[in-house]
Protein backbone atom coordinates (compact mmCIF):
# COMPACT_ATOMS: atom_id res chain seq x y z
CA UNK A 1 0.00 0.00 0.00
CA UNK A 2 3.00 2.32 -0.11
CA UNK A 3 2.47 4.96 2.58
CA UNK A 4 -0.72 3.50 3.92
CA UNK A 5 -0.84 2.66 7.61
CA UNK A 6 -3.14 0.08 9.17
CA UNK A 7 -5.24 1.58 11.96
CA UNK A 8 -5.93 -1.71 13.69
CA UNK A 9 -3.19 -3.66 15.46
CA UNK A 10 -4.30 -7.05 14.18
CA UNK A 11 -3.12 -7.97 10.71
CA UNK A 12 -6.04 -10.31 10.06
CA UNK A 13 -9.49 -8.84 10.83
CA UNK A 14 -12.28 -10.90 12.27
CA UNK A 15 -15.49 -11.19 10.26
CA UNK A 16 -18.57 -9.46 11.67
CA UNK A 17 -20.76 -11.63 13.87
CA UNK A 18 -24.05 -11.13 12.06
CA UNK A 19 -25.79 -9.88 8.92
CA UNK A 20 -28.18 -6.96 8.64
CA UNK A 21 -28.00 -5.74 5.05
CA UNK A 22 -27.97 -9.24 3.56
CA UNK A 23 -30.47 -11.06 5.77
CA UNK A 24 -34.23 -11.23 6.17
CA UNK A 25 -35.40 -11.70 9.76
CA UNK A 26 -39.16 -11.81 10.34
CA UNK A 27 -38.47 -11.85 14.09
CA UNK A 28 -36.78 -8.44 13.91
CA UNK A 29 -39.24 -5.94 15.48
CA UNK A 30 -37.35 -2.89 14.18
CA UNK A 31 -37.00 -4.25 10.61
CA UNK A 32 -33.30 -3.40 10.54
CA UNK A 33 -32.72 -6.34 8.19
CA UNK A 34 -33.37 -6.46 4.44
CA UNK A 35 -36.26 -8.58 3.16
CA UNK A 36 -35.31 -8.47 -0.50
CA UNK A 37 -32.05 -9.33 -2.20
CA UNK A 38 -30.30 -6.13 -3.34
CA UNK A 39 -33.57 -4.18 -2.93
CA UNK A 40 -35.14 -6.16 -5.78
CA UNK A 41 -38.00 -8.65 -6.12
CA UNK A 42 -36.08 -11.68 -4.80
CA UNK A 43 -37.22 -12.31 -1.23
CA UNK A 44 -34.62 -13.86 1.07
CA UNK A 45 -35.50 -16.89 3.17
CA UNK A 46 -35.83 -15.60 6.77
CA UNK A 47 -32.81 -16.24 9.01
CA UNK A 48 -33.11 -15.36 12.72
CA UNK A 49 -30.06 -14.17 14.60
CA UNK A 50 -29.73 -17.52 16.35
CA UNK A 51 -29.38 -19.34 13.01
CA UNK A 52 -26.86 -17.13 11.15
CA UNK A 53 -23.95 -19.41 12.05
CA UNK A 54 -23.93 -22.31 9.59
CA UNK A 55 -22.57 -24.61 12.28
CA UNK A 56 -25.92 -24.38 14.06
CA UNK A 57 -28.62 -26.80 12.97
CA UNK A 58 -31.39 -25.22 10.87
CA UNK A 59 -33.46 -28.09 9.44
CA UNK A 60 -36.14 -25.75 8.06
CA UNK A 61 -33.62 -23.68 6.08
CA UNK A 62 -34.78 -23.34 2.46
CA UNK A 63 -32.61 -20.62 0.87
CA UNK A 64 -33.72 -19.08 -2.41
CA UNK A 65 -31.50 -19.97 -5.37
CA UNK A 66 -30.67 -16.85 -7.36
CA UNK A 67 -27.98 -15.87 -9.85
CA UNK A 68 -28.79 -12.88 -12.06
CA UNK A 69 -29.32 -13.43 -15.77
CA UNK A 70 -26.43 -11.14 -16.73
CA UNK A 71 -24.14 -13.32 -14.61
CA UNK A 72 -25.35 -16.53 -16.23
CA UNK A 73 -25.45 -15.14 -19.78
CA UNK A 74 -22.81 -16.43 -22.21
CA UNK A 75 -23.32 -13.54 -24.63
CA UNK A 76 -21.57 -10.81 -22.63
CA UNK A 77 -17.86 -10.50 -21.83
CA UNK A 78 -18.13 -9.61 -18.16
CA UNK A 79 -15.31 -11.00 -15.95
CA UNK A 80 -17.50 -13.63 -14.32
CA UNK A 81 -17.23 -17.21 -13.14
CA UNK A 82 -18.90 -20.23 -14.75
CA UNK A 83 -21.95 -21.68 -13.04
CA UNK A 84 -21.75 -25.00 -11.18
CA UNK A 85 -23.21 -26.97 -14.08
CA UNK A 86 -20.69 -25.66 -16.62
CA UNK A 87 -17.55 -27.73 -17.44
CA UNK A 88 -15.22 -24.82 -16.64
CA UNK A 89 -16.42 -24.70 -13.02
CA UNK A 90 -14.12 -27.57 -12.04
CA UNK A 91 -11.10 -25.45 -13.10
CA UNK A 92 -11.74 -22.76 -10.48
CA UNK A 93 -8.91 -22.56 -7.92
CA UNK A 94 -10.56 -21.49 -4.69
CA UNK A 95 -8.50 -19.95 -1.86
CA UNK A 96 -5.73 -18.95 -4.27
CA UNK A 97 -4.64 -16.49 -6.94
CA UNK A 98 -6.56 -17.96 -9.87
CA UNK A 99 -4.47 -17.28 -12.98
CA UNK A 100 -6.90 -18.92 -15.38
CA UNK A 101 -9.77 -16.64 -14.39
CA UNK A 102 -7.45 -13.69 -13.56
CA UNK A 103 -8.76 -13.03 -10.07
CA UNK A 104 -7.70 -13.29 -6.45
CA UNK A 105 -9.90 -15.85 -4.68
CA UNK A 106 -8.16 -15.48 -1.33
CA UNK A 107 -10.11 -14.02 1.57
CA UNK A 108 -8.72 -11.51 4.07
CA UNK A 109 -9.66 -14.06 6.75
CA UNK A 110 -7.63 -16.90 5.34
CA UNK A 111 -8.99 -20.14 3.81
CA UNK A 112 -12.76 -20.48 3.62
CA UNK A 113 -14.63 -23.78 3.58
CA UNK A 114 -16.29 -25.37 0.57
CA UNK A 115 -19.77 -26.82 1.04
CA UNK A 116 -22.29 -28.67 -1.11
CA UNK A 117 -24.21 -26.28 -3.36
CA UNK A 118 -27.39 -28.26 -2.77
CA UNK A 119 -28.03 -31.35 -0.69
CA UNK A 120 -28.64 -33.43 -3.82
CA UNK A 121 -25.52 -32.35 -5.76
CA UNK A 122 -21.80 -33.04 -5.55
CA UNK A 123 -20.76 -29.50 -6.50
CA UNK A 124 -18.67 -27.75 -3.83
CA UNK A 125 -18.92 -23.98 -3.51
CA UNK A 126 -17.52 -21.41 -1.03
CA UNK A 127 -19.17 -21.04 2.37
CA UNK A 128 -19.92 -17.49 3.55
CA UNK A 129 -17.56 -16.91 6.54
CA UNK A 130 -20.19 -14.98 8.50
CA UNK A 131 -23.11 -17.28 7.91
CA UNK A 132 -26.50 -17.72 6.29
CA UNK A 133 -28.10 -15.04 4.12
CA UNK A 134 -31.25 -16.77 2.86
CA UNK A 135 -29.92 -16.94 -0.72
CA UNK A 136 -27.61 -19.42 -2.48
CA UNK A 137 -25.82 -18.89 -5.79
CA UNK A 138 -23.95 -15.74 -6.78
CA UNK A 139 -26.83 -13.27 -6.84
CA UNK A 140 -25.51 -10.26 -8.75
CA UNK A 141 -21.85 -10.90 -7.93
CA UNK A 142 -19.39 -12.05 -10.60
CA UNK A 143 -17.32 -14.43 -8.49
CA UNK A 144 -17.93 -17.39 -6.22
CA UNK A 145 -16.46 -16.64 -2.80
CA UNK A 146 -14.88 -13.25 -2.12
CA UNK A 147 -15.47 -10.40 -4.58
CA UNK A 148 -12.78 -7.80 -3.92
CA UNK A 149 -13.51 -4.08 -3.93
CA UNK A 150 -11.78 -0.88 -2.82
CA UNK A 151 -13.37 2.16 -1.16
CA UNK A 152 -11.60 5.57 -1.09
CA UNK A 153 -12.84 7.71 1.80
CA UNK A 154 -11.84 11.28 0.86
CA UNK A 155 -12.25 13.84 3.65
CA UNK A 156 -11.64 17.49 4.52
CA UNK A 157 -12.58 19.72 7.46
CA UNK A 158 -15.82 21.67 7.20
CA UNK A 159 -15.05 25.41 7.11
CA UNK A 160 -17.07 28.62 7.40
CA UNK A 161 -16.97 31.47 4.88
CA UNK A 162 -13.83 32.82 6.59
CA UNK A 163 -11.96 29.54 6.25
CA UNK A 164 -12.19 28.55 9.91
CA UNK A 165 -12.86 24.91 10.82
CA UNK A 166 -16.42 24.43 12.06
CA UNK A 167 -17.07 22.64 15.36
CA UNK A 168 -20.27 20.85 16.33
CA UNK A 169 -22.44 22.80 18.78
CA UNK A 170 -22.89 19.89 21.19
CA UNK A 171 -19.77 17.74 20.97
CA UNK A 172 -17.44 20.72 20.36
CA UNK A 173 -15.49 18.49 17.99
CA UNK A 174 -14.42 19.51 14.50
CA UNK A 175 -16.75 18.40 11.70
CA UNK A 176 -15.40 16.29 8.86
CA UNK A 177 -16.84 16.29 5.37
CA UNK A 178 -16.46 13.31 3.04
CA UNK A 179 -17.07 12.76 -0.66
CA UNK A 180 -20.36 10.90 -1.07
CA UNK A 181 -21.91 9.52 -4.24
CA UNK A 182 -25.52 8.58 -4.92
CA UNK A 183 -25.90 5.12 -6.45
CA UNK A 184 -27.86 4.97 -9.69
CA UNK A 185 -29.52 1.62 -9.00
CA UNK A 186 -30.86 2.23 -5.48
CA UNK A 187 -30.62 5.99 -4.92
CA UNK A 188 -28.69 5.38 -1.68
CA UNK A 189 -25.75 7.55 -0.70
CA UNK A 190 -22.43 5.79 -0.38
CA UNK A 191 -18.65 6.06 -0.40
CA UNK A 192 -17.30 5.95 -3.97
CA UNK A 193 -15.72 2.60 -4.76
CA UNK A 194 -15.92 -0.49 -6.88
CA UNK A 195 -14.48 -3.80 -7.94
CA UNK A 196 -10.78 -4.35 -8.51
CA UNK A 197 -9.84 -5.12 -12.10
CA UNK A 198 -7.81 -8.33 -12.65
CA UNK A 199 -4.16 -7.75 -11.60
CA UNK A 200 -4.82 -4.12 -10.63
CA UNK A 201 -2.85 -2.63 -7.72
CA UNK A 202 -5.06 -1.42 -4.90
CA UNK A 203 -3.95 2.24 -5.15
CA UNK A 204 -4.91 2.26 -8.82
CA UNK A 205 -8.35 0.89 -7.98
CA UNK A 206 -8.93 3.54 -5.32
CA UNK A 207 -7.89 6.35 -7.64
CA UNK A 208 -9.79 5.00 -10.65
CA UNK A 209 -13.03 4.60 -8.74
CA UNK A 210 -12.80 8.11 -7.26
CA UNK A 211 -12.21 9.66 -10.69
CA UNK A 212 -15.01 7.70 -12.35
CA UNK A 213 -17.70 8.04 -9.68
CA UNK A 214 -16.92 11.37 -7.97
CA UNK A 215 -15.28 13.39 -10.75
CA UNK A 216 -16.96 11.72 -13.75
CA UNK A 217 -13.66 11.33 -15.59
CA UNK A 218 -12.70 8.29 -17.63
CA UNK A 219 -9.15 8.54 -18.96
CA UNK A 220 -7.84 7.11 -22.18
CA UNK A 221 -4.19 6.23 -22.83
CA UNK A 222 -3.36 9.80 -23.90
CA UNK A 223 -4.47 11.31 -20.60
CA UNK A 224 -7.64 12.71 -22.13
CA UNK A 225 -10.69 12.49 -19.91
CA UNK A 226 -14.15 12.30 -21.41
CA UNK A 227 -16.99 13.63 -19.32
CA UNK A 228 -19.83 11.66 -20.89
CA UNK A 229 -22.72 13.44 -19.20
CA UNK A 230 -21.66 17.00 -20.04
CA UNK A 231 -19.98 15.84 -23.26
CA UNK A 232 -16.80 17.75 -22.45
CA UNK A 233 -13.35 16.51 -23.38
CA UNK A 234 -10.61 17.75 -21.03
CA UNK A 235 -6.86 17.24 -20.73
CA UNK A 236 -6.32 15.63 -17.34
CA UNK A 237 -2.55 15.08 -17.22
CA UNK A 238 -2.01 17.81 -14.60
CA UNK A 239 -5.03 16.59 -12.67
CA UNK A 240 -3.66 13.05 -12.77
CA UNK A 241 -0.33 14.17 -11.29
CA UNK A 242 -2.12 15.95 -8.45
CA UNK A 243 -4.39 12.98 -7.76
CA UNK A 244 -1.56 10.44 -8.01
CA UNK A 245 0.36 12.34 -5.32
CA UNK A 246 -2.70 12.74 -3.09
CA UNK A 247 -3.67 9.07 -3.34
CA UNK A 248 -0.23 7.93 -2.17
CA UNK A 249 -0.83 9.29 1.31
CA UNK A 250 -3.76 7.18 2.44
CA UNK A 251 -4.43 5.49 5.77
CA UNK A 252 -5.86 1.99 5.75
CA UNK A 253 -9.13 1.96 7.71
CA UNK A 254 -10.44 -1.56 7.18
CA UNK A 255 -9.98 -4.65 5.09
CA UNK A 256 -12.37 -7.54 5.20
CA UNK A 257 -15.95 -8.69 4.83
CA UNK A 258 -18.69 -6.17 4.10
CA UNK A 259 -22.34 -6.64 5.11
CA UNK A 260 -23.54 -5.95 1.57
CA UNK A 261 -27.10 -6.46 0.22
CA UNK A 262 -25.63 -8.47 -2.69
CA UNK A 263 -24.07 -11.16 -0.47
CA UNK A 264 -25.25 -14.77 -0.61
CA UNK A 265 -24.30 -18.00 1.17
CA UNK A 266 -21.70 -18.62 -1.58
CA UNK A 267 -20.56 -15.18 -2.76
CA UNK A 268 -19.76 -12.08 -0.75
CA UNK A 269 -18.09 -8.66 -0.83
CA UNK A 270 -14.74 -7.91 0.79
CA UNK A 271 -13.15 -4.49 0.63
CA UNK A 272 -10.08 -2.48 1.51
CA UNK A 273 -11.05 1.02 2.63
CA UNK A 274 -8.53 3.85 2.90
CA UNK A 275 -8.91 7.41 4.14
CA UNK A 276 -7.34 10.18 2.04
CA UNK A 277 -7.52 13.40 4.02
CA UNK A 278 -7.12 16.90 2.57
CA UNK A 279 -6.05 18.76 5.72
CA UNK A 280 -6.07 22.25 4.19
CA UNK A 281 -8.91 21.66 1.75
CA UNK A 282 -6.78 23.07 -1.06
CA UNK A 283 -6.22 19.86 -3.03
CA UNK A 284 -9.26 17.69 -3.80
CA UNK A 285 -11.29 20.05 -1.64
CA UNK A 286 -11.40 22.43 -4.58
CA UNK A 287 -12.38 19.90 -7.24
CA UNK A 288 -15.80 20.08 -8.82
CA UNK A 289 -17.61 16.89 -7.87
CA UNK A 290 -19.89 15.22 -10.40
CA UNK A 291 -21.41 11.75 -10.34
CA UNK A 292 -20.31 9.40 -13.10
CA UNK A 293 -20.28 5.70 -14.00
CA UNK A 294 -22.46 3.96 -11.35
CA UNK A 295 -23.12 7.25 -9.51
CA UNK A 296 -25.79 9.77 -10.51
CA UNK A 297 -24.63 12.48 -8.10
CA UNK A 298 -21.61 13.40 -5.95
CA UNK A 299 -21.19 15.94 -3.18
CA UNK A 300 -19.39 16.83 0.05
CA UNK A 301 -21.42 15.59 3.01
CA UNK A 302 -21.05 16.15 6.76
CA UNK A 303 -19.78 13.06 8.54
CA UNK A 304 -22.28 12.03 11.21
CA UNK A 305 -23.50 8.91 12.96
CA UNK A 306 -27.07 9.69 11.89
CA UNK A 307 -26.39 9.11 8.18
CA UNK A 308 -28.21 6.33 6.31
CA UNK A 309 -25.77 4.83 3.81
CA UNK A 310 -25.34 1.84 1.51
CA UNK A 311 -24.03 -1.48 2.88
CA UNK A 312 -21.62 -1.08 5.85
CA UNK A 313 -20.29 2.32 4.80
CA UNK A 314 -21.45 4.02 8.00
CA UNK A 315 -19.15 1.67 9.96
CA UNK A 316 -16.16 2.66 7.83
CA UNK A 317 -16.89 6.36 8.36
CA UNK A 318 -17.14 5.85 12.13
CA UNK A 319 -13.57 4.53 12.10
CA UNK A 320 -12.44 7.63 10.22
CA UNK A 321 -14.17 9.93 12.73
CA UNK A 322 -12.49 8.12 15.64
CA UNK A 323 -9.08 8.28 14.00
CA UNK A 324 -9.41 12.01 13.16
CA UNK A 325 -11.01 12.78 16.56
CA UNK A 326 -13.89 14.39 14.71
CA UNK A 327 -17.56 14.83 15.53
CA UNK A 328 -19.65 11.69 15.26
Amino acid sequence: MGNTVCVTETATPLPPRMHFKCRNDNEDPLRTCTIYYDHKEIERFPVPVSKIDMKKNFTDYRPVEFTAEKILSKTNKLPKDPHVDEPEFKNIKFNSMDLKFECDRRSYYGPYELIAYKSNTNFKVPKNPVGRTGVIGRGRLFRWGPNHAADPIVTRWKRDKNGNIVKHDETKKQILEFVAIQRRNTGEWAIPGGMRDPGEKINKTLLREFKEEALNINNNENGIGFNKFERIVVNTKNLDKLLDKFFKGGTEIYKGYIDDPRNTDNAWMETLACNFHDETGNIVGNFRLMGGDDAKDARWMDLSGSLKLFASHIDLLREVAIMRRAHW
